[in-house]
């Protein structure tokens, strides 16, 4: 769905859009490929999310990121992807992968692994291999420096 809905935003903002492929989609964390501006980047979209999977309404002050997938392997954040497009109300906010690694390096606790899900440890299942973390919005924007958005309409 998310996917679908940035595909939208990028062709009716006057880009253009291309799928991935499956392995880059798997095994480099890409979703799709963005050109304009005669210049083309790789994204990885993430849809709206909730901090409990049970919770009715979505989190629009935080937002979850991947260390490490439920395998034990690499996550979303150290994928090859040039943005990460974080689905928000009404727009996709591009953050550049690089800034968001050397933030959440600079700011999480990453000897911290909890079972619940403090903002800035790792939160980590029983019996799973993932390691996730919250983070601020509004940290992200005061240190990460310049995003971009992409209206949904």
């Amino acid at each position: 769905m998310s996917e679908e809905l940035f595909r939208q935003a990028c062709i009716n903002n006057g880009f253009e859009f291309e799928k991935s492929s499956r392995e880059q989609d798997m095994f480099q964390h890409i979703d799709a490929f963005v050109t304009g501006n005669e210049k083309t980047f790789s994204v990885d979209i993430k849809g709206l999310k909730r901090v409990n999977r049970r919770d009715r309404d979505f989190v629009f002050d935080l937002i979850w990121v991947e260390l490490q997938n439920v395998r034990g392997n690499t996550g979303w954040l150290y994928g090859d992807a040039d943005f990460i497009a974080f689905e928000s109300m009404d727009s996709f906010v591009f953050v550049e992968r690089k800034k968001l690694v050397d933030f959440v390096e600079k700011n999480v606790k990453l000897d911290d692994i909890r079972s619940d899900k403090k903002p800035y440890s790792i939160y980590s299942r029983k019996g799973r291999k993932d390691k996730v973390t919250l983070i601020k919005w509004k940290d992200l924007e005061k240190q990460a420096g310049s995003f971009y958005k992409l209206s949904k309409l």
